[in-house]
């Protein structure tokens, strides 16, 4: 049996392609790994703060 992932997609024959993301903590807004953002911006409506949350990158 397999231990990890990798073990099986290499039985499988199958080379994914990953895209990381960054997880804004408060509202949930995804970010791709490589944004210069430090901050989350989303906006519930254009009138409405940015969230304004720590984006934190692994």
């Amino acid at each position: 049996m397999a231990k990890d992932i990798q073990t099986i997609l290499k039985h499988l024959n199958m080379n994914p392609n990953f895209t990381s993301y960054v997880l804004c903590p408060k509202c949930y807004t995804l970010y791709l790994l490589e944004t210069e953002k430090a901050q989350c911006l989303y906006q519930t409506t254009s009138q409405a703060p940015a969230c304004g949350q720590d984006l934190i990158k692994p």
